[in-house]
């Protein structure tokens, strides 16, 4: 099979991890009790986008179980809240940066409000963060001690302290492990024919499931890819939310018989590529049923549309992957043995063209470039890329046929 996931969430938003003593919320508290709040939320790119009040103004967050509350520097710069210190962030890729760290008097979403949250400040103004037009992200901190029901066909979240006011399935559910340090959500999955994974529950994610990429490179060294092979790919498949570039590494796909969660079985698609951090379930899950977190009994509750249902993780791919960096598209990843690599392309040359897209001129409508991103740079709907590229120095233009799983 050949090359890199059409969605090419290169930029995943998460999940921030903070040293403890910072991350931990002493004064901060919800003052509603016995409660059912449903809210409305959008839909871009598979991440979750839910309206937050703070000081009187609306914004649009993204809902990140694998985040923490994180404001955007224009946001700070409105409210100049008070600084309570520097926080580490560790992105997907294990690489950290530091950022500002305050303190938010009010955060309301619905009719709950959440009082004294400390929150990283974030910079969401740069390309494709502002494609998403995102001002923020509302994470895991919110969740503790909650109930989430995540319904994309309704695009509804539900959010309750009471497991009475919420329509629980009976059986089927997935014991959740609750990570000390970081309060992040794990849940038990089995993945044929590898065995049983403790996976990490991230809705700032898309991904239907991707395996860690040590677990990947463990199973190959245990001979565990005979009848399914591994697809190799190199380079920089994905930043974290520190924004730190890492080296360019390999990162893994192969195909997955089953994924059993409780009751209900996805199968036949090939993994999203794996992650340096863990492995994770994202709201590519959220296609196939309505999601259930219980924080407070840590049960995890998956309704499928149908018990067994053929699943797709990666779409369509072509065999690298763009990254957008100073001003102009470079090829961020390339997949060992692909059609692109065969042809010529290689890790780092510079993309001039992408089917209708000029991407020559840095000054090119910044609108252009967000319809390039959020439509998944077109390979989901075409047969064939047309690309031009830069490479040693010499300009080259080949064609590319799409590989759709």
């Amino acid at each position: 099979m050949s090359s890199l996931y059409s969605k090419a969430l290169f930029l995943l938003i998460g999940p921030l991890l903070l040293t403890q003593s910072i991350f931990c919320q002493k004064s901060a508290t919800l003052t509603q009790r016995d409660f059912l709040e449903e809210i409305e939320f959008e839909w871009v790119r598979g991440l979750i986008f839910i309206p937050v009040e703070i000081e009187g103004k609306t914004y649009r967050f993204i809902l990140d179980t694998g985040g923490t509350l994180a404001i955007s520097t224009d946001i700070q710069e409105q409210f100049s809240f008070e600084q309570v210190a520097v926080a580490n962030v560790v992105g997907i890729n294990k690489l950290s940066k530091k950022v500002p760290y305050v303190k938010v008097p009010s955060v309301r979403f619905g009719s709950l409000e959440f009082s004294n949250y400390n929150a990283i400040v974030s910079d969401y103004s740069e390309y494709p963060f502002s494609c998403l037009a995102a001002d923020g992200i509302i994470g895991r901190d919110f969740l503790r001690g909650l109930i989430l029901e995540l319904n994309l066909p309704e695009k509804k979240i539900k959010l309750s302290d009471n497991s009475l006011k919420l329509s629980l399935p009976k059986g089927g559910e997935i014991p959740v492990k609750i990570q000390r340090k970081t309060s992040m959500p794990y849940i038990k999955v089995e993945v044929s024919p590898f065995g049983k994974e403790w996976v990490v529950f991230d809705s700032g994610s898309d991904d239907l499931f991707s395996f860690k990429t040590k677990t990947i490179e463990q199973l190959r060294q245990k001979s565990r890819f005979k009848q399914h092979p591994v697809e190799t790919y190199f380079g920089v498949t994905s930043l974290g939310s520190s924004g730190v570039i890492p080296k360019p590494m390999a990162a893994y796909t192969t195909y997955i018989e089953q994924l059993e969660l409780g009751d209900a079985v996805l199968e036949g698609f090939y993994a999203d590529v794996s992650k340096r951090s863990r492995s994770r379930v994202g709201t590519g899950l959220m296609k196939y049923g309505v999601i259930t977190i219980d924080y407070q009994q840590k049960k995890f509750y998956f309704q499928p549309k149908e018990s067994i249902q053929k699943a797709t993780a990666m779409k369509a791919s072509m065999g690298f992957l763009p990254r957008y960096e100073g001003g102009v598209y470079i090829v961020s990843a390339l997949q060992v043995g692909s059609e692109a690599e065969r042809k010529g392309l290689k890790l780092g040359d510079t993309i001039l063209q992408l089917n209708q897209f000029n991407l020559r001129d840095k000054n090119e409508n910044v609108l252009k470039h967000c319809q390039l991103y959020l439509n998944g740079y077109g390979w989901q709907e075409n047969e064939t890329t047309k690309l031009t590229f830069l490479s040693e120095g010499k300009e080259k233009t080949i064609t590319l046929k799409t590989v759709k799983y």
